[in-house]
């Protein structure tokens, strides 16, 4: 699913002549007024030709003046100059087109148009726009979703959010996409009707409640970095014509941060189906999705295969354990079986799979093999 919240801002400009132009006309700080706000700046960036100074500067709306400025008395043409306006937002009927005309003593003109939205939305305690909740017992979590009431309400898009990037200092570490599992249900929308509408009762606010969203951390992918996310913004208009400005990005956590994230190797310790011992670094408790996580900057751990007493030491790297060659020496490729594909698998889990086919007979040990050939060659020679 994709996130529906982002900005499309109508600018309109119009230069009549190369004497002076008008390069941006913008609202300060949100790209949309709030009626609690009770006002918006508007600004507008203006350039002017060598010996144009003294231009007359004119804001208005809906073709109304209500604001007038004077440009510099001389103008440099390598300077990009500056004019302000307030625009009333005290309510949503307040809405409409601005322009800003920036006109030189010789009638040149350039122009450009803005259309300012306004929202109402009240402040909440903390300025928080997000209300959501989230609790987990053992490893099965419960989410319930909500936000503020506003006008228009806040169209809201939310789930599990999986990062692209393992490193959370990366540059683009917060890129990502909607989770959407086979058995679950990843992300929710309320453009696409999966959310209530709350009315606020004595006011046009409303908002989008979802709750009661269950699932077990078991159904989620072990290998990636993931968060609950909700992202939130106005939808002004509607149809071809709808203009979608974002509000709010919000989290919760469901994963305990990580440098390192590898699956758990105890169980084959214990595993009574082959005979092998795992030594580790890890100091904590597997998680509910089975994999260790740690902040250290390396974990490692050592497997040996009591059955014909290999062994192999591997690190985590991007989630899968990998061969760790010893000191001037490349990796000797214990846990493969000679098949090329293997370099992109996990060295743990392959050498787990070679040690049990061993124990289980699959697969004759080196030695058993030695002792097969030499005796087929005495009854040969006899």
């Amino acid at each position: 699913m994709e996130t529906r919240l982002f900005v499309l801002v109508f600018v309109v400009g119009l230069a009549l002549c190369g004497a002076v132009e008008v390069t941006k006309l913008s609202l300060v700080g949100k790209p949309y007024g709030t009626v609690q706000d009770n006002q918006a700046q508007v600004s507008c960036t203006y350039k002017l030709k060598a010996g144009e100074g003294g231009a007359q500067i004119t804001f208005s709306k809906n073709e109304q003046i209500f604001e007038r400025a004077n440009g510099p008395s001389a103008a440099n043409p390598d300077v990009e100059y500056t004019a302000a306006a307030r625009v009333d937002t005290s309510q949503r009927g307040n809405e409409g087109a601005v322009k800003c005309e920036v006109k030189a003593p010789n009638g040149d003109s350039s122009s450009k148009q803005l259309m300012v939205f306004i929202a109402d939305m009240p402040k909440a305690a903390g300025n928080k726009i997000a209300l959501d909740s989230l609790s987990k017992n053992k490893c099965v979590v419960k989410v319930n979703y909500a936000s503020i009431p506003s006008d228009p309400p806040l169209e809201t898009t939310c789930g599990i959010w999986l990062f692209d990037s393992p490193d959370q200092t990366a540059a683009d570490h917060q890129k990502g996409m909607w989770f959407e599992g086979e058995h679950m249900e990843g992300s929710y929308s309320s453009e696409d009707g999966d959310f209530e509408k709350v009315k606020k009762e004595g006011t046009k606010r409303s908002h989008y409640r979802l709750q009661g969203v269950e699932y077990k951390l078991k159904q989620l992918p072990a290998d990636k970095r993931m968060e609950h996310r909700c992202v939130r913004g106005f939808v002004f208009g509607s149809g071809e014509h709808a203009v979608r400005m974002p509000v709010d990005v919000s989290s919760l956590v469901i994963q305990k941060p990580f440098k390192q994230r590898c699956a758990d190797l105890s169980p084959h310790d214990t595993d009574p189906a082959f005979n092998m011992t795992v030594v580790h670094s890890f100091k904590d408790q597997p998680d509910c999705q089975g994999m260790w996580s740690t902040m250290s900057a390396s974990l490692k751990a050592k497997l040996t295969c009591e059955d014909d007493s290999s062994m192999i030491e591997v690190e985590c790297d991007d989630f899968q354990w990998k061969e760790v060659a010893a000191e001037g020496e490349e990796a000797d490729g214990k846990a493969s079986d000679g098949d090329e594909a293997d370099d992109d698998e996990d060295d743990a889990e392959e050498f787990v799979e070679k040690c049990r086919k061993l124990g289980s007979g699959a697969v004759t040990p080196l030695a058993s093999l030695t002792l097969l050939v030499a005796s087929a060659g005495m009854l040969l020679a006899n």
